[in-house]
This record gives structure tokens, sequence and C-alpha cells, in this order.
């Protein structure tokens, strides 16, 4: 997976995590998209401590995904900023 920090600010940033750039991952979700109506996805991320000094490793946050319908989707163009209908 392709992952980089895309936007830096005071007290703040921005991940962006490309799934689909993981033959893996994007097989997952491949496997789990025609289901996904019917499927509770929880994801957390985590702060990965390295160093002694930095464990306890620790909590980001969280998100859950109640049945959602793929089909809906939209898609986001990174250069423009703009959010587009699938398909277009």
């Amino acid at each position: 997976m392709s992952c980089f920090v895309s936007c830096r600010g005071p007290g703040h940033f921005e991940v962006d995590v490309d799934v689909g750039s993981s033959r893996a991952a994007a097989s997952v979700v491949g496997l789990v998209s025609p289901v996904t109506t019917s499927l509770i996805i929880d994801m957390a991320i985590v702060l990965e401590g390295r160093e002694e000094q930095e464990l306890p490793e620790q909590l980001l946050g969280v998100v859950r995904f109640d049945k959602v319908d793929m089909k809906s989707a939209a898609y986001l163009d990174v250069n423009t900023g703009k959010v587009h209908p699938k398909g277009t």
C-alpha cells in the first residue's frame, strides 16, 4: 500500500493511504465489495511505537462503516479536490 502525508498544519496532518496500490488489499476489497451492504466494518488507526520512548502505542482514531453501498461511491479528484459521481 502506498501511504504519504498530504497536508500538514498547526496541530494536524493528513495521511493518504491508497488501498488499491496493494495487490493483496485490492484483492480483499474486490472480494468484499459485492457484500458490503450486509457488513459492518470497524477500522482503527494505531500509531506504531518503534522506540522505547514511543511506547505504549497509541490509538489515533476509529471509524465504523455500516452496510456501505459501494455502488453509490463517488471519486475524489486529488488534483482538484472535487468529488465526482462514479463513472464520470
